[in-house]
């Protein structure tokens, strides 16, 4: 399996024989603190250096650790580059900071640059352009790329490309605007100060080029959208321009450009690992249309109207019916029974805070309760996400009556436990242990050192977890997301990372190429087409056979594809035998008419994004990522797959055992979870808690 994981090699010599890289430390100064602290960021504003070194290019920069930053150029002779440093070395600019030449290098010292530090340096290089004539003094210390086909806006998405410790390459979307747009939006004279104030650019090529003058309304600065958070499809097989736009195309454009500029020099690759388990043939449980039924046979569903007038009823007893279509009991309520399950039509969440209305959200927790709101149900009404919508949320309730009941049912009747096991989370510097017994009773715990005593047995435990999460116990949220301890009193945590899962996605474009190519010579016109696909006898006998080839005579030559599959999709449905045929034929000519989404098909060009994989990096470190459900790809997938990590604290790893506990779907309804099931059950007891 690939990953966004990087690996460099290097010909140090040929490097830099070719590029010169320079380092600037800025020195501190105990006579002048306030001004020193200042020179940090002289560098950053970027005038001094793209006014300084008018006769040289700055390819790319970086700014590491608020003192230190490096720039990158063309080498040329040994003279020139000594001229240039004695140039900067004794501006008036930059007489409180250090500049010294260093070499690229496999080793770290103070007289040389490596590891992250130079490959991320290398990367920011890839904005520039390699014609002199378009070559700009790139000065922004980060590798910033507009997607390809988008058009000048006033607020547009850009990735930046950020290599970690770990030299794995992350693509952020983030969010840009123009001053104008700031100030046509901006309502609050502080905020806007605050947004003008910042660095602004012009678009250059595919990137942003400093605009250092900064009376241009059209610049763009570095500023979100309220209420908007920047993002971009992992996958789209829509069509070639959305495949491009989409995050893993973007990365593998980014290693495709690097790896071009750099021949002969420098080349990096995606990181393979090598899984010791793989889960193509994935466990559904809901899948089954008589799932439902049989979980909840035992629930008293009541559905309560919390809004209260024509409309909301009108939407209560369509629930009602559509429950009911999927042999799902329910009856309509007045008001919360103690052992019911209770689904809730409620208005938004902020419509009760700007009222003195009784807020729904805020009743007795000892009812099991779902809320639903009317504008949500409302853009589902009488169409078929309805019943998913439904079925979602009396998988919700079915969940907290579980919990209610201090037992978990569906736990032993598919993943049958042979021992007690315990299951945590660090939220808020409290730690909470769910103790799961092999009947599916449990017992919930918190750790808090704050406490006077702590009422579990698993003290020891939680304090070698403690300890792991020493370095992170500031951070807004730990990179342990969840900690496991086995009936052998194991101690694994499972650690999030932003390493993910990068499939090799020139299959997959092929065949988004050949969906946007013409009909070939030999097939553009009717008769041809008609002779291919009445090579196969049943299409023939088909009742509608001859009013399809009829119009399909009637089409303008050369034949379009939209004008065939609007003919083809007009006589025959999709999902009918005959679309399905003609479609097959026409593949088996290399001639694509929509890219498969096929369960077999998917699993033959994107095999990691759909299957669950986990390998051993070592004694005490395993892998493991989750992917998507093969039903999960129409036109696109939403998420990155992050590949995760396991460390066993003590004892042994138990990766192969907690695997299995990640192939649910009913966790995210008809969809992966990334964590062992029991996280939900103790996410929702947490909540319970906290009411």
């Amino acid at each position: 399996m690939r990953t966004t994981q990087l690996t460099f090699q290097t010909d140090f010599e040929q490097l830099n024989s070719q590029y010169a890289f320079f380092k600037f430390t800025a020195q501190h100064d105990k006579g002048k603190a306030k001004d020193s602290t200042k020179y940090a960021a002289v560098w950053y504003s970027g005038t001094q250096l793209d006014n300084l070194l008018d006769e040289q290019v700055i390819l790319a920069s970086l700014y590491r650790q608020g003192n230190q930053a490096y720039v990158l150029l063309a080498r040329q002779s040994a003279d020139s580059m000594e001229t240039l440093r004695q140039k900067i070395a004794f501006s008036e600019h930059f007489s409180a900071i250090k500049v010294q030449p260093v070499t690229a290098s496999d080793t770290s010292s103070d007289n040389t640059i490596s590891g992250v530090d130079l490959y991320q340096l290398l990367l920011n290089a890839t904005a520039n352009s390699q014609q002199e004539r378009h070559q700009f003094n790139n000065l922004n210390g980060q590798l910033v790329l507009i997607p390809p086909f988008n058009k000048k806006t006033a607020v547009i998405m850009a990735f930046h490309f950020q290599l970690t410790s770990e030299l794995v390459l992350v693509a952020k979307a983030t969010t840009y605007q123009t001053k104008a747009y700031a100030k046509k939006t901006e309502k609050d004279a502080q905020k806007l100060a605050k947004k003008l104030a910042k660095p602004a650019y012009n678009l250059h090529l595919n990137t942003f080029k400093r605009d250092y003058v900064g009376k241009d309304d059209n610049a763009y600065i570095k500023a979100g959208i309220p209420h908007h958070k920047a993002s971009q499809l992992a996958l789209q097989i829509k069509a070639e321009r959305e495949f491009l736009n989409s995050r893993l195309a973007v990365l593998q454009t980014v290693v495709d450009k690097f790896n071009q500029r750099y021949d002969g020099i420098v080349i990096t690759h995606w990181t393979e690992k090598i899984p010791d388990i793989t889960w193509a043939e994935r466990f559904r449980l809901l899948q089954d249309k008589n799932a439902l039924p049989k979980l909840t046979v035992d629930m008293d569903i009541r559905l309560l109207d919390k809004i209260g007038t024509a409309e909301s009823n009108v939407l209560l007893q369509d629930i009602h019916h559509q429950l009911t279509l999927l042999k799902i009991p329910s009856r309509i309520g007045k008001q919360e029974i103690a052992k019911a399950c209770h689904l809730c039509l409620v208005k938004s969440e902020d419509s009760y805070q700007q009222s003195d209305n009784i807020d729904p959200y805020c009743q007795d927790f000892r009812y099991s309760r779902q809320h639903l709101t009317d504008e949500l149900y409302k853009s589902v009404y009488q169409t078929v996400n309805a019943s998913t919508l439904l079925k979602n949320l009396v998988k919700e309730l079915w969940i907290k009556q579980s919990i209610r009941a201090n037992h978990i049912e569906l736990l032993p009747a598919i993943y049958p436990l042979t021992d007690t096991w315990v299951f945590g989370m660090i939220r808020d510097k409290v730690y909470h242990l769910l103790e799961l017994k092999p009947n599916g009773d449990y017992q919930y715990y918190q750790h808090d050192d704050g406490l006077l005593f702590q009422k579990h047995a698993f003290e020891s435990e939680v304090r070698l977890i403690q300890q792991a999460n020493q370095p992170f116990e500031n951070n807004k949220q730990s990179p342990i997301e969840m900690f496991i301890i086995s009936p052998q009193r194991d101690v694994n945590i499972i650690l999030n990372q932003e390493e993910c899962v990068m499939p090799d996605l020139a299959p997959i474009q092929a065949e988004i190429v050949a969906k946007d190519q013409p009909f070939p010579s030999a097939y553009s016109d009717s008769i041809e087409l008609i002779r291919l696909f009445e090579t196969d006898k049943s299409l023939i006998s088909d009742d509608n056979w001859k009013n399809f080839t009829n119009d399909l005579h009637r089409l303008a030559e050369p034949i379009s594809k939209k004008a065939f599959i609007d003919t083809l999709n007009l006589h025959h449905q999709p999902q009918h035998t005959v679309n399905k045929v003609v479609r097959a034929l026409l593949r088996q000519q290399n001639i694509i008419l929509n890219v498969s989404k096929a369960r077999d098909n998917l699993l033959e060009k994107l095999p990691d994004m759909f299957s669950i994989q986990a390998g051993k990096l070592d004694t005490t470190t395993a892998w493991y990522s989750v992917g998507y459900y093969h039903a999960s790809l129409k036109t696109e997938l939403s998420h990155m797959l992050h590949v995760r990590k396991i460390k066993a604290l003590q004892g042994e790893l138990k990766h192969t055992e907690l695997l299995a506990l990640m192939d649910v779907d009913w966790v995210r309804y008809n969809n992966f979870t990334v964590l062992p099931y029991p996280i939900k059950y103790l996410r929702e007891i947490i909540a319970m808690q906290e009411q």
